[in-house]
């Protein structure tokens, strides 16, 4: 079972929410237009909330609305074909949490990371590094490392002195949620030792993949 949840870090949630809500645009689809005219246009970007729609999803129990989907298990996995808007619907979770308009009561904490990441060498080099110099950090160092890389790596040298306090930063619990995409992309690493120990610590709190 999850550990009970520290108490809200008030400035750390602000600065969540705060990113969240500056991921607000789609990026600019480009429509080409074949034909002896050989012209092509490209849209503008669109806001999330323009772009998405709202989706009823289906799982064993029946249709269920976005609002509802984590009532009765805090622990899911959406599925559907390539384009049908699963990272969109990652997207516009994040950033509605971010706005206050969904699951503000239920969780103080989301963090919204790509398993497609993961793949990338300078990450896994960045989890082991981390790993192994926290020992003491105990179950959830391996996620913890993986969020901080996700959230900031690009931004700024996460082996610096705020990488470190954005890793002691990060909270795990029960009223924190995991914003998980591209689940697919690592599904053949089922099995790899050190993938397994990560999906171990994001089995223990509640998630949401796709």
């Amino acid at each position: 079972m999850a550990a009970q949840q520290p108490c809200c870090d008030e400035k750390k949630k602000a600065e969540l929410k705060e990113m969240y809500k500056g991921q607000n645009m789609m990026p600019a689809p480009v429509q080409v237009f074949s034909g002896s005219s050989k012209k092509h246009s490209v849209e503008q970007e669109r806001s999330i909330n323009e772009y998405y729609v709202n989706l009823v999803l289906s799982g064993c129990g029946g249709s269920v609305e976005l609002e509802r989907l984590l009532d009765k298990d805090q622990k899911v996995l959406v599925t559907g074909v390539a384009g049908v808007g699963k990272s969109t619907l990652m997207q516009y979770i994040a950033h509605n949490w971010g706005c206050d308009k969904l699951w503000t009561e239920k969780f103080d904490y989301v963090y919204k990371v790509s398993f497609k990441t993961y793949l990338l060498d300078d990450c896994c080099n960045f989890i082991n590094v981390v790993s192994q110099s926290r020992l003491e950090g105990g179950a959830g160092t391996r996620l913890k490392a993986f969020i901080v890389y996700c959230l900031w790596a690009l931004k700024q040298d996460i082996l610096q002195p705020r990488g470190a306090a954005e890793f002691d930063s990060i909270v795990l619990g029960d009223r924190t949620l995991l914003l998980i995409d591209g689940y697919d992309a690592v599904m053949h690493y089922e099995g790899d030792t050190e993938f397994d120990k990560l999906f171990d610590d994001i089995l223990e709190v509640p998630h949401l993949s796709t």
